[in-house]
């Protein structure tokens, strides 16, 4: 599925928009609870992982009864993305733009994407109805792709009280959201959050409920896509490494056969130790299936990458 656009930039649509099963301590939900039964959590998962179960004790027995409490964020995503070089300095800008698909039921009030740790960019931009940030601490993780080390969020949300305003609804398209650093691009991972999510109901412990909501992993979806992650000094071999990762995820994805056997062509080329002979080989690769699709952007980034680190 890909987004129409409306400047004359390659945009990178994501074929892996789904809930993964967060790396977190937080249990999936599988059935009642017997009477007799103490148990371990409180709360839950849904099956589906998009909801939070929550157990309750309910009046008049003081059982133990399942409470669900909608996370928001049925949304059917598609994010873009387009790389762009300064002409006046070595930076990048970003450009990102969010659609929400007609089969999502939520609308999109918050995005986090993770970027590299040593980001110097202070600000994000966005549109007149949001508001963008890039936070200070490196605590942010990795879902899409397997990788140990925390980076920083550069978060958009919602300008003012009222967030269903002008959040994504479905079947709508918002773009404006960008940032410009000099950090080379690579695969990361996107964070999409519906509107707030309500504790505030009788028998539901707010605070224990807030405090597991403060990882972003729990109460998001994400998106795999490409963004700020690697300074000029970031070896080759290291780079090439994340986007092994990020085209071995979207082999997994793919429904199209003519897009798995690229990305699986763009795998095996650059699985090299030398960036001056990858930049040469660049040339060999045989033409992206979509002139405006995820693999044209792709290959944007690795020339990208290719020229800065072999200079």
């Amino acid at each position: 599925m890909l987004i129409a656009k409306t400047v004359m930039q390659v945009a990178f649509a994501s074929l892996c928009a789904f809930r993964n099963p967060p790396p977190t301590p937080v249990p999936v939900w599988n059935g009642p609870v017997s009477p007799k039964q103490i148990p371990a959590h409180r709360l839950f998962l849904s099956p589906d992982l998009r909801d939070l179960v929550v157990l309750v004790h309910t009046p008049p027995e003081n059982r133990l009864q399942p409470k669900v409490i909608p996370l928001n964020i049925r949304f059917d995503p598609v994010v873009s993305v387009a790389v762009l070089p300064k002409q006046y300095d070595s930076s990048f800008t970003y450009q990102y733009s969010i659609a929400n698909g007609s089969s999502g039921s939520d609308a999109i009030a918050g995005i986090f994407l993770v970027v590299g740790s040593n980001i110097e960019a202070t600000v994000a931009e966005a549109n007149k109805d949001w508001v963008g940030a890039v936070s200070i601490p490196a605590l942010a993780q990795q879902s899409e792709i397997q990788s140990a080390e925390r980076g920083r969020f550069v978060t958009w949300s919602v300008r003012g009280l009222d967030e269903m305003a002008h959040a994504i609804k479905p079947k709508s398209t918002q773009g404006g959201f960008a940032v410009t650093t000099a950090l080379l691009p690579g695969f990361t991972t996107m964070y999409l959050a519906g509107r707030q999510i309500d504790v505030d109901e009788g028998g539901v412990d707010g605070v224990e409920v807030t405090a597991v909501m403060a990882d972003v992993r729990l109460r998001t979806l994400s998106v795999l896509t490409l963004g700020p992650m690697f300074s000029k000094e970031t070896s080759c071999a290291e780079i090439l490494k994340n986007y092994r990762l990020g085209l071995s995820r979207l082999e997994d994805c793919a429904k199209d056969t003519k897009e798995r056997d690229w990305l699986r062509a763009v795998d095996q080329l650059i699985d090299k130790q030398s960036c001056s002979t990858f930049r040469s080989d660049l040339r060999s690769l045989p033409s992206p299936p979509s002139p405006k699709g995820i693999e044209a952007e792709i290959v944007n980034c690795l020339r990208l990458v290719a020229d800065a680190t072999s200079k």
